[in-house]
Formats: structure tokens, C-alpha cells, sequence
């Protein structure tokens, strides 16, 4: 059998065969339908690519020359249908084997397929084909904020001008291990994400009333703004809980039951 991988792998081992490195070397032009399955075909094209069977007892196999003919003939049919590079293309196949000839023929296509599950109804179809002008929203913990992959995500919203994602930082200053300040002090968190070119609101994460006209406002304004947003919202953790607020113990515990009909019964005596 070729050993294919080794083209896309640079690989070393101590003198125990144990593997010590591993970086990847695919090229920028790399294209998994025709490097890696049509030159199998066109090499080795009887090797089984693909078994496929059903409950009810029916199977197919596929060789690797199969997969490269059915995928070419579903490439064709797609470009004849107007797709092509950067085309987003929404595959709705269930388990079909069919499913594999299309994804490998977008991808020969350059477009990008968007699988999806075959329960979608009419309406979820119509949201997803037309729900362009929706919002985004992603949830962050103020202690979350320390982590790198965060700004690396605040930098590229910015830079691509996504304009519909917003941001909701719960800023109650408690993490799993204390305070946010003395565990690793991210400074004023608006400041930075306005920073990265974020437009930054702050808010009381406990008004509700404040918080949905913030969110019908920004709503409103985003066709006109390629900002992403960043809401601050200063809570308290455990709020409306004596034994439970401003206390990081409780960041990841539960409570028992005796702690947990006492913390239900102070919030029912708030809600009234």
C-alpha cells in the first residue's frame, strides 16, 4: 500500500519507535478530492474506499476508482448548475452513499458544502437560506477572557467586519479560582475589545428591561455597521442567593438538596 500520508506529514521517532514530531507540510493549493482519493484511483483503483450498508440489509462497496467516477459525474452536474469556487452549498442526504460523491465534488468544485440534517423543516430551510440579516451571539466569562484563543477570535471578527456578532461578557470579576484581578488582571475588558475595534456597550446584566433595549437597539443598527459588538454586563454571581453571591466557590458546584430548596425559596421570596 502507498504510504500517501507521507507526502502531507513530516514526521520523526526516537529509537523506540515512538513518534516525537509531527508537523503537517500540505501545500497551499492541497485539495483532499484530487491529491488523496483520485490519485488512489488512478494508482491503486480496485482498493475498497467505501462500504456502505443499511439496517435493512442492503450494501454497496465502492472502490477508489468508483469514488472518482461518481464524484466527477456529480462535479460536472453541480458546475452545469452554476456552482462553483467559494459557492456555499447547503447537503441535505441523510446516510446516503450519494452524500460522499457530493461532498467530493464540491470539494473538486472549490465550493463548500454546509451539511445538514434532513428533519429541517420548510421553515428552518427558508431561515437558513434567507437568515442573512440574523444575529450572532456568543456568551464569555470575564476569567474566560484570559485566554488567548479569545483574542485571536476578537481580532479576526473585527478584521472581517462581522458586523452581526455579539458578544455578552457575564463581568461578575469570579472565576473557578478567585478573583479575576488576582488571578491573571485583564485590566478594564471594554477598553480592550474597543481595542480590537469592537464597538463596546456596558450594561446591568440584572436589568432585564436595560438589556432587551440594548439588544432591539443593536438589533436596529446592525445592517448599518461592520463593528462587531462586545456587551459588558456587570453581574453578581449567585445574585439573590445569601449564601451563594460574590462567592467563587460555587463557580462549578452544586448544591445539595437542603442548599438548594433554601436558594429557591430566597429567589421565590424576591420574585414576589
Amino acid at each position: 500500500m502507498r504510504n500517501i500520508n507521507l507526502r502531507y506529514v513530516d514526521e520523526a521517532y526516537d529509537e523506540n519507535g515512538l513518534l516525537t514530531r509531527f508537523d503537517i507540510t500540505m501545500p497551499d493549493n492541497f485539495n483532499f478530492a484530487y491529491d488523496v482519493v483520485d490519485d488512489i484511483a488512478i494508482n491503486d483503483p480496485e482498493r475498497t474506499a467505501m462500504v456502505w450498508c443499511n439496517p435493512e440489509g442492503e450494501e454497496h462497496v465502492f472502490t477508489f476508482a468508483d469514488m472518482k467516477t461518481w464524484s466527477d459525474k456529480t462535479a460536472n452536474f453541480l458546475a452545469d448548475c452554476g456552482i462553483g469556487r467559494g459557492d456555499f452549498v447547503m447537503v441535505i442526504l441523510r446516510r446516503h452513499y450519494q452524500f460522499w460523491f457530493t461532498m467530493l465534488a464540491l470539494e473538486k468544485l472549490g465550493a463548500v458544502a454546509v451539511p445538514a440534517t434532513f428533519m429541517l423543516k420548510e421553515h428552518d430551510l427558508t431561515y437558513r437560506l434567507t437568515g442573512e440579516d440574523g444575529l450572532v451571539f456568543t456568551v464569555l466569562g470575564d476569567g474566560e477572557c484570559e485566554e488567548g484563543q479569545v483574542w485571536e477570535a476578537a481580532m479576526f471578527a473585527a478584521h472581517q467586519k462581522l458586523g452581526r456578532l455579539v458578544a455578552i461578557i457575564d463581568n461578575n470579576e469570579l472565576q473557578i479560582d478567585g478573583c479575576i484581578h488576582d488571578v491573571c488582571d485583564p485590566g478594564d475588558l471594554g477598553e480592550k475589545f474597543a481595542a480590537f475595534g469592537w464597538d463596546v456597550q456596558r450594561v446591568c446584566g440584572h436589568d432585564i428591561p436595560a438589556l432587551i433595549e440594548l439588544f432591539g437597539r443593536i438589533k436596529a443598527e446592525a445592517a448599518d455597521t461592520a463593528r462587531p459588538v462586545c456587551v459588558i454586563a456587570r453581574t453578581v454571581k449567585g445574585k439573590g442567593v445569601s449564601f451563594m453571591e460574590n462567592q467563587a466557590g460555587w463557580h462549578g458546584k452544586a448544591p445539595k438538596p437542603e442548599e438548594l430548596e433554601k436558594a429557591l425559596a430566597e429567589l421565590s421570596a424576591d420574585a414576589e
